[in-house]
């Protein structure tokens, strides 16, 4: 599954599905996968800016791509490994940043 948008109240994911989250409005996940198997792999894969995890409060903060702010709340399940084992994050760096990186790359080289 692909999500780029939208709202999901409560998103279930299981057996070895996998989904890949870069916009939207989630408000719940949970997982019924285990990360244990042989030829580990994570099912969720979260595109965004940036992220936080709050292990006491199980809750992912971040924002995604299009600067919008997500704040989801990871369901674990008796049996199954936390839900925060099975995401994948990718990192979209602003675009300034990336001029920023490739300008001192630059400058550097001139330099040598």
């Amino acid at each position: 599954m692909t999500l780029l948008g939208g709202q999901i109240n409560t998103f279930t994911i299981g057996g070895f599905a996998t989904a890949t989250l870069s916009g939207g409005q989630i408000n719940k996940i949970y997982s019924y996968q285990s990360t244990t198997i042989p030829n580990y792999m994570q099912h969720i894969e979260i595109i965004c800016k940036d992220y936080s995890f709050n292990s006491m409060t199980s809750k992912l903060t971040g924002t995604w791509t299009d600067n919008t702010t997500f704040n989801i709340q990871l369901v674990n399940q008796t049996g199954y490994s936390p839900v925060i084992d099975n995401i994948k994050f990718t990192i979209i760096p602003e675009p300034a940043t990336m001029l920023l990186l490739g300008l001192g790359g630059v400058l550097l080289r001139r330099r040598q």
